[in-house]
């Protein structure tokens, strides 16, 4: 008897080897890429750490936005300017300047809690968002004073951490310690008007050298020099156009000025217009009006200065030391343009970019110039998942110990702060894996839903249409995890999840080769389908059908037995079932009887399917269910199902296969191969194996590379059983057979479809499924970026992307009419509103409710793939 490990090893080496070496047409490849099994049955995670991002999100108290309950409320109505303090990793701390309407001016500290880190537990609500510590500052009496003239903040600036802070109205700059509990010096402002009008200040890192800008009572843009604390200010006057943002580099203390018309650059010793060094005309270029503009500082030691970046409506135009003009916009990965707030941040260990954006979302960009792969160089954070809501008023990066940690960011409805945290796949793993008991409904995959906007206090649980191949790809996922790690646990919850796919053979009465979409018990309301429970209404309209059937584990008492489960079982629900099945028949079972248990719903279907031409027929219609089609008359005829064409019969072919494999104890197995045998030899279904997934634009439904990967998965792991078929196969039909299946997944890998090739989806699972199929292959890029990517927090807050720069729409989906195609899929974490993992991300452009929970079992599945499989 082979041990779990061993016997999946084995399994794993020989399946594909057997059937092709036999027909010798792979180029030589073996399945030696499938690495062997550790001697232990546990294997760590060797992943390398990599950065997780979260959100801690607060409204202001008189905010009536729909928001979750969770998020807390602050203790003002706005925030003119945010400044962020050097603090502790953990615990950054910002402060806040607040105007009131009829309350004047404040000063409040904002400091994350211990309990930033985000946290899912198995009980009550599935998160518990961390809050923020507001306290406000008794500031001077000097200082509340000129606060409470009403006079507003536009500007603030943080200044080395030893030192203090910088806070100038229209009228003075006080030069504080960073309790603002003292003034250290201040300064009295001449000739700037009202606050609105104070459109900038910067100051060098020691604070001694101030720059300010404002418009005067005549409308005129002057730039205010302090060159010590203390000392009288340098007005400068004549620039061309109104001023509308100020620049310093740290490093040179060179400063940048836009105006409408013009940028100028100066440097540190200037007092007039006319000691500007150079400058560049807006229309030229520049491409439209500067609306704020940043340093990427100088080297130290540099006499030129540094880059500055010039933000615009319509992209980022850089400015550099050599006096280069450049443009950044979408094909250099800007996502936005309706640049508001321009901020580098320049560490010992590396300069970011912060840009915060105007319109229909809020919306802040990262921009890591230095960042080792492409999918981390833009970073964008839009909409509820990352902020409060509202119009960006202030960004402010985090630092601790000269090191970049992320970025509070004030809307006008809160504030947020986004912070980076390093992680593993395995820690990511059980953080996800937390959600799954919230989402579990009687061991299905539940369709889940808030019962309010982004209200996380409870989560309603209902039937889907596609709860038996959701649920199968979790007791995948668990039974890979089992193989991989030897974790009790995960076998618990495998069988778990297995006896809620058995039940939905058992609940049907038809031996369990017909199964139920879903169930739900007696009386409990449902989702979707007909209302009328057959036959009380037309058996080709009626939906529901009534069982005395029992489940085991969930009924308490024989007698209490009533289920009502649903009917127009599809092709995904067999594509989902056949796949968990012949998972756990490798990967969980440990004994004989164990695999026949698994084997036991596979083998029924099949010969269900068998017995009634290929067809999937309705036990309550006697015809085909709408999508349940697998035979000749169906896929082969003129016009048949033609979208269907390739994956039905891979899907057949796959079901055939495991079936001869796994189904030795039935009495009828031999006839799986050889309706195997007839389908290749008499209706050339590997003929049509070539255009699986060649689908016209018109007919593209994404989650067909869901099925499609476990089909072939499923037909890659059962070739075992299909080469020792002697005599079966015509001659050359084997090698015909496998040269055509393997035309139809290099060509969908390799070539670009009518729509998105494989390749170009960078989903972990495909890129494992084509290593398989072909050893030592062409799998260039990151297959595990969108694992990194994936959000910890399954809300689906609305998202909206088709109007960024970076995105280039196709076509869409003929599904869901509403979700556009991009040629490359966004981050899991920018769109999420598809699984990112099985799915073809390039269909989440639009989307999200702040309802929808979404299940983080296609991550754990690709995820315990690939440590089973040793991936990673």
């Amino acid at each position: 008897m082979l041990s779990r490990s061993t016997s999946f090893q084995m399994r794993a080496a020989v399946m594909i080897s057997l059937l092709l070496c036999c027909v010798a047409i792979w180029n030589g490849a073996s399945a030696a890429y499938i690495r062997p099994q550790a001697t232990s049955s546990v294997r760590p995670d060797s992943a390398p750490t990599f950065s997780q991002w979260d959100s801690t999100r607060v409204l202001f108290q008189e905010n009536s936005r729909p928001s979750s309950s969770t998020w807390g409320k602050l203790p003002f109505t706005s925030v003119r300017d945010l400044v962020a303090l050097e603090g502790q990793v953990q615990l950054p701390e910002a402060v806040a300047i607040v105007s009131g309407s009829t309350t004047g001016t404040h000063v409040f500290t904002i400091r994350a809690t211990s309990a930033a880190q985000r946290k899912l537990p198995r009980a009550s609500a599935p998160i518990v968002e961390p809050t923020l510590d507001v306290e406000e500052r008794n500031v001077p009496s000097l200082l509340a004073n000129a606060l409470a003239e009403n006079h507003g903040l536009v500007a603030v600036r943080s200044v080395a951490a030893s030192d203090g802070v910088i806070i100038s109205t229209p009228v003075h700059v006080f030069w504080t310690d960073s309790k603002l509990t003292a003034i250290l010096s201040e300064a009295t402002v001449p000739q700037c008007s009202a606050a609105d009008n104070l459109v900038g200040l910067v100051a060098s890192a020691n604070g001694d050298d101030v720059w300010m800008a404002c418009s005067t009572t005549t409308n005129i843009s002057i730039v205010i020099r302090i060159n010590c604390r203390g000392c009288a200010p340098v007005i400068m006057s004549g620039f061309v156009g109104q001023v509308t943002s100020l620049a310093m580099d740290a490093i040179t203390g060179d400063v940048a000025v836009a105006t409408t018309l013009a940028i100028y650059r100066f440097r540190s010793d200037a007092t007039t217009v006319s000691d500007h060094t150079a400058h560049l005309l807006v229309g030229g270029s520049v491409d439209d009006t500067p609306t704020a503009v940043a340093f990427a500082s100088a080297q130290t030691g540099s006499s030129t200065g540094g880059d500055v970046w010039i933000g615009n409506a319509f992209c980022v135009n850089v400015w550099r030391s050599d006096m280069q003009a450049d443009r950044i916009s979408g094909l250099q990965g800007l996502p936005r343009g309706n640049v508001t707030n321009v901020q580098w941040y320049t560490g010992a260990e590396e300069s970011v970019l912060w840009l915060a954006h105007s319109g229909a979302f809020p919306a802040v960009t990262l921009f890591r110039p230095n960042a080792t792969g492409d999918t981390d160089v833009w970073r964008h954070y839009a909409g509820d998942r990352w902020l409060p809501g509202g119009r960006v008023v202030d960004v402010a990066p985090t630092t601790s110990d000269g090191a970049h940690h992320g970025l509070w960011v004030a809307t006008t409805q809160g504030i947020a702060l986004l912070s980076e945290h390093g992680t593993t796949y395995a820690d990511k793993a059980r953080v996800l894996d937390r959600w799954i008991p919230q989402l579990d409904r009687y061991g299905w995959v539940a369709q889940s839903y808030l019962p309010a906007y982004g209200n996380l206090s409870n989560i309603i649980r209902t039937d889907g249409d596609n709860d038996g191949l959701w649920t199968s790809m979790l007791m995948s996922a668990y039974a890979w995890e089992f193989n991989a790690t030897g974790s009790a646990e995960a076998r618990k919850n495998a069988w778990a999840h297995f006896r809620a796919v058995e039940f939905l053979h058992n609940v049907t009465g038809t031996h369990g080769g017909f199964f139920a979409r879903t169930a739900v018990k007696c009386g409990e309301t449902h989702q979707g389908g007909d209302g009328t429970i057959c036959p009380s209404g037309s058996p080709n309209t009626c939906g529901w059908v009534n069982s005395s059937a029992c489940y085991a584990g969930v009924d308490e008492h024989d007698s209490d037995c009533c289920w009502t489960w649903k009917r127009d079982t599809s092709s995904d629900e067999v594509a989902g079932h056949i796949f968990g099945l012949r998972v756990l028949y490798d990967a969980l079972a440990t004994t004989a009887a164990e695999r026949r248990a698994i084997a036991r719903p596979l083998c029924a279907t099949a010969n269900y399917l068998v017995d009634h031409g290929l067809d999937f027929i309705d036990p309550i219609t006697h015809k085909k269910t709408t999508w349940g089609h697998f035979s000749p008359e169906q896929l082969n005829s003129v016009p048949g199902h033609p979208e269907e064409r390739g994956g039905n019969s891979l899907s057949i072919l796959a079901t055939l296969a495991a079936a001869h494999e796994m189904c030795t104890h039935d009495a009828n197995h031999t006839r799986f191969a050889a309706t195997f045998v007839e389908l290749v030899t008499e209706h050339r279904y590997d003929v049509n194996l070539v255009n699986t997934l060649n689908t016209a634009p018109g007919g593209v439904a994404f989650f067909d590379f869901r099925l499609q990967f476990m089909t072939y998965m499923v037909l890659w792991w059962s070739t075992q059983g299909l080469a020792a078929l002697p005599g079966k196969f015509p001659p050359g039909v084997p090698e015909r057979f496998v040269h055509n299946l393997r035309r139809g997944l290099q060509r969908y890998w390799n070539a670009p479809a009518p729509v998105v090739d494989a390749r170009s989806q960078g989903l972990g699972t495909w890129h494992m499924m084509y290593s398989l199929y072909n050893p030592g292959g062409d799998t260039d890029g990151d297959p595990w970026w969108q694992l990194r990517r994936y959000p910890v927090d399954m809300v689906q807050w609305p998202f909206h992307n088709s109007d960024r720069l970076d995105v280039y729409p196709l076509i869409r989906d003929f599904l869901e009419v509403q979700q556009q195609a991009v040629r490359h899929p966004l981050p899991a974490d920018e769109a999420f509103g598809t699984d990112f993992m099985t799915e073809a991300a390039a269909g989440s452009v639009d989307g999200g409710n702040g309802i929808y929970v979404a299940t983080p079992t296609p991550w754990l599945l690709e995820y315990w793939m690939a440590r089973a499989y040793r991936f990673l």
